[in-house]
């Protein structure tokens, strides 16, 4: 499964500083949880895409 999320769009999300790090928590319905943390780049341009 591939998920795109557009945080631009959510409420209450703040825009990531260069170098924030971010948690991404799943839950699946049988109960399982997964983890992931990223870590923004160094320096992020107004306006632009990037993949964590």
């Amino acid at each position: 499964m591939i998920v795109q999320f557009d945080l631009v769009e959510i409420d209450g999300i703040k825009q990531l500083d260069d170098g924030s790090k971010l948690t991404i928590i799943t839950s699946a319905p049988a109960g399982g949880k997964s983890y992931k943390q990223a870590s923004a780049p160094g320096r992020i341009r107004a306006g632009e895409s990037y993949i964590l």
